[in-house]
């Protein structure tokens, strides 16, 4: 059988929530999760992912084992935040992985890793990674996880910029995703994003200090241009309340990149990105 990884970025209406997917030759599958805004009222990601294992099969009610590989928490903003605690509960993760500059005193942050401390917790480890830290013992299948960003020893005040920047590699394939890190940072890690990257995360949903830094220019944008583009870039949007993409971000990737396909979730809905290693397939689903 092919390897495969996929890669959804989910129409959840406002902030990020990422479904990740590996296959390996004998047809094991391996899940994770990046980031989700689940509110009470609002369970976007729950409800996706519910249909989703139903209908592949794999059960995750207790006492079943823990569904995903690890979940993600790019940065600890209510819009990446603040349905993970319950779809830990839910479906439970071998890994809760957030980033090395994030304050564990922050409120997000602080009520998962409570939720991480609690006897029961379907969770195997936390773990707070940073540039250069390996993710080789995190069993994924076929597909290798590098860490971007942040460096070690990494602060700002600006939580955004704490975002963890992760690669996934399957043989000559690289998927990017971003979180919010905002342009001002993008000299320091554009070096590190591998040539052979297909589908790149528009930082911040596509406002304007994801693309443009302080002085107005593109540094993510003329990175590429001055190397190899991306076939595919994806927008995870937050149109409420702040009107993410922004129509200038469009337009300079429009101008600057015009081979590159631009995919948003709040044209496209539901995103998925599927490599074996050699080539790219979209898909955009309702469901």
């Amino acid at each position: 059988m092919p390897q495969r990884l996929a890669i959804t970025f989910l129409d959840v209406g406002w902030g990020d929530s990422i479904l990740i997917e590996a296959e390996d030759a004998r047809s094991n599958c391996y899940y994770a999760l990046v980031d989700s805004n689940d509110t009470l009222n609002q369970p976007s990601s729950l409800l996706f992912l519910k249909r989703f294992f139903e209908r592949k099969g794999v059960s995750y009610r207790r006492p079943e084992p823990r569904v995903f590989r690890f979940v993600l928490l790019t940065h600890a903003h209510a819009d990446h935040a603040s349905g993970l605690p319950r779809l830990l509960r839910e479906f439970g993760a071998e890994y809760l992985l957030y980033s090395s500059s994030s304050s564990p005193r922050d409120p997000f942050l602080a009520q998962i890793l409570r939720y991480c401390r609690r006897r029961g917790a379907r969770l195997g480890a936390t773990e707070a990674v940073y540039h250069g830290k390996s993710l080789r013992h995190i069993p994924f299948g076929p597909v290798s996880l590098s860490v971007l960003w942040p460096e070690c020893g990494f602060s700002d005040s600006n939580e955004n910029n704490h975002s963890v920047v992760l690669a996934l590699t399957l043989k000559k394939i690289t998927f990017v995703i971003t979180g919010d890190i905002n342009a001002d940072l993008a000299p320091r890690i554009v070096r590190h994003i591998p040539a052979n990257t297909k589908v790149f995360q528009v930082p911040h949903h596509g406002a304007e200090n994801g693309t443009f830094d302080a002085s107005g220019a593109t540094p993510w944008i003329n990175h590429f241009v001055q190397g190899s583009i991306p076939d595919h870039f994806a927008l995870s949007c937050h149109p409420r309340p702040h009107n993410h993409p922004h129509g200038a971000v469009i337009n300079e990737l429009t101008n600057q990149l015009p081979s590159a396909a631009i995919r948003r979730t709040d044209r496209d809905y539901h995103l998925k990105f599927e490599t074996d290693g050699a080539t790219v397939t979209t898909y955009y689903t309702h469901a």
